[in-house]
């Protein structure tokens, strides 16, 4: 079970990851393009 497990659950890490830091990179794109809108 482990042998099956372990590589599963590191895929879904560097998915989660992946698509944290593209969020991240679009956020940092977003607030330098406009300044004046912070919805946050």
């Amino acid at each position: 079970m482990m042998n099956y497990l372990l590589p599963g659950i590191a895929i879904l890490l560097l998915i989660i990851a992946g698509v944290l830091f593209v969020s991240y990179l679009r956020d940092r794109r977003k607030t330098r393009f406009s300044r004046g809108n912070k919805r946050r």
